[in-house]
């Protein structure tokens, strides 16, 4: 069922561009403006509020704004340390000075990595994907 929704989303986005042989301009758009946004924002919001924050902003940035089957345990995890108001109030309270003595903030980075490579997984192990991939997502 998965591999079915993500065939028909990947071809929504190259299906005009096969007779052509055109990039999928939309997709490559989308996948631009989508990154840009996430940096833009990011920035924005820790120079407004001088670094407050910081460790929960991090913590999203790193999670929320992906997606990908095998990365869905640890966003489900991330999302339960957002539930729990004493550790959202701990990320939330951390600053970059205190992010490398803090256990939960240790677990948070090991949950964008494992989320990162579910991405990736997402990304290159589907052999006709891959090949989209390569040919237009890796500039």
């Amino acid at each position: 069922m998965h591999g079915d929704a993500r065939r028909a989303l990947i071809a929504g986005y190259l299906e005009a561009n096969v007779k052509d042989h055109r990039p999928p301009r939309f997709l490559l758009n989308d996948l631009v403006r989508y990154w840009r946004t996430i940096a833009v924002d990011f920035e924005s919001k820790m120079r407004a509020r001088k670094g407050e924050g910081w460790g929960l902003r991090n913590g999203t940035l790193r999670l929320s704004r992906k997606a990908g089957v095998r990365a869905l345990d640890a966003y489900d995890e991330f999302l339960a340390v957002l539930d729990d108001r004493a550790k959202r109030r701990e990320l939330s309270d951390l600053g970059v000075e205190q992010a490398t003595e803090s256990p939960l903030f240790a677990r948070i980075a090991e949950l964008g990595k494992e989320f990162e490579a579910g991405l990736l997984a997402l990304l290159f192990d589907d052999p006709e994907l891959r090949r989209w991939v390569r040919e237009y997502l890796v500039f």
